[in-house]
């Protein structure tokens, strides 16, 4: 349907380009998507990658200590301090202790939960540091857990490296 009045060559032309808006928008509407879900999903790519913490956990035995190291993620929010930590066995990562507990000041309070295993849950209490280079950019986020009361027990340690 073409809606113009006559009056003009001009005016016509007008009432083309009225018609044409709604595609253009269309158009325009479907880069500005593409465009946002290429950034996103990037973003998301590389927050994933940067929330990649290094960990051990260390107990004691009989004139040894048991160790075990992995991968994991840490989530701060507020107060709230949760990690997940991961081994690697053969081509899975396997989920190997799940921390849960607060976080104030730099201090650090969990309850650790061995998973796959008989272990009892384990209140662990321990600090945590941002570290910013001077000399480059960059930096590194390293936490330290013990056991609470039992220096004999479980420690654990994450740490990762700061973007630049």
């Amino acid at each position: 349907m073409r809606v113009s009045l006559r009056w003009e060559a001009n005016q016509c032309w007008e009432a083309e380009k009225i018609k044409m808006l709604p595609q253009m928008h269309l158009g325009l509407l479907r880069l500005l998507l593409a465009l946002f879900f290429t950034t996103f999903l990037n973003f998301e790519c590389a927050s994933a990658e940067e929330n990649k913490w290094a960990w051990f956990a260390a107990t004691s035995g009989i004139n040894d200590w048991h160790l075990e190291k992995g991968t994991g993620t840490v989530a701060i929010s507020g107060t709230r301090f949760s990690a997940e930590l991961y081994v690697k066995d053969k081509n899975d990562n396997i989920l190997a202790f799940r921390l849960v507990g607060t976080i104030k000041s730099g201090n650090i309070e969990v309850l650790a939960d061995r998973l796959h295993s008989d272990d009892e849950r384990r209140k662990l209490r321990g600090t945590y540091r941002r570290l910013r280079w001077t000399d480059s950019p960059g930096g590194r986020e390293a936490i330290l857990l013990t056991e609470v009361g039992h220096p004999e027990g479980l420690t654990i340690g994450l740490t990762r490296e700061l973007p630049k």
